[in-house]
C-alpha cells in the first residue's frame, strides 16, 4: 500500500511533481513484484482512497492541511481486511498539521498543534500492534515531516528514506524498496516480490 501526500504545500517548487514520480515508481515497482496493483491513498485535509489509474493525471489539493493520523488509521483498516501482516509507505514532505477529532471532523492548524504530532503517532502504534509496519519516505533532505517520520517509523519497525535533490527517482525509489525487503532488484534490471 502506498500513501501519497497531496497537501496544497507540495505546490512550491516541483515538490508536487517529485511525490507524484516516485509514487508512481512505487505503484509500478511492486506491482511488476506481484501481487497485483498496490492500493493508493491519497490525503491532504483528509485521507481518501484513489485509482492508481488516477495519479498520471493526479494534482494536489488546494486546502491546507496535512492528515497523516487519518491515512494512518485507513491504511490500518483496509490492511486488517487481508488478515496478515501489511506495510504501507507514505512518500511525503509536509509536515502533519491535521488530525481526525473524536467526533469524526477533521482539526487543522499551522503551526501544528501537539495533539496532532500525539494522535498520528498513536496511529502509527495502533498500526504497528495490528501487525503492520510503516516506511516513510521524504522528498527532500530537511523535511519538516522529518522528526515526526523518524518517530513514527522507529516506534513502527518501519523505516526511513530520503529522495536526493538529483537523481533517477526510480532507481531511488527501488533501492529503498529493496533496502527494506518491499521488492528485490535483479541483477539485470529486473524486479522480483
Amino acid at each position: 500500500m502506498v500513501a501519497i501526500d497531496l497537501s496544497f504545500e507540495l505546490s512550491a517548487g516541483d515538490l508536487w511533481a517529485v511525490c507524484r514520480d516516485a509514487a508512481t515508481a512505487a505503484l509500478d515497482l511492486l506491482a511488476q513484484a506481484g501481487g497485483g496493483p498496490p492500493e493508493l491513498i491519497g490525503y491532504s485535509q483528509m485521507a481518501r482512497s484513489l485509482s492508481t489509474d488516477d495519479l498520471p493525471g493526479l494534482h494536489h489539493d488546494y486546502t491546507y492541511g496535512t492528515n497523516v493520523h487519518d491515512a494512518l488509521r485507513m491504511a490500518r483498516r483496509s490492511l486488517d481486511k487481508s488478515l496478515r501482516p501489511g506495510r504501507v509507505l507514505f512518500i511525503a514532505d509536509t509536515e502533519p498539521t491535521a488530525h481526525v477529532q473524536d467526533d469524526g471532523e477533521p482539526f487543522s492548524s499551522y503551526p501544528p498543534v501537539p495533539e496532532t504530532a500525539a494522535r498520528t503517532l498513536s496511529a502509527a502504534r495502533q498500526s504497528y500492534l495490528a501487525g503492520h509496519r510503516v516506511d516513510v519516505l521524504l522528498l527532500q533532505e530537511g523535511s519538516a515531516f522529518g522528526p515526526l517520520a523518524a518517530e513514527i517509523t522507529s516506534a513502527c519497525g518501519g523505516a526511513l528514506g530520503v529522495l536526493s535533490d538529483a537523481g533517477d527517482r526510480r532507481a531511488e525509489v527501488a533501492a529503498f524498496l529493496s533496502q527494506i525487503g518491499m521488492i528485490w532488484v535483479r541483477r539485470q534490471g529486473g524486479v522480483g516480490g
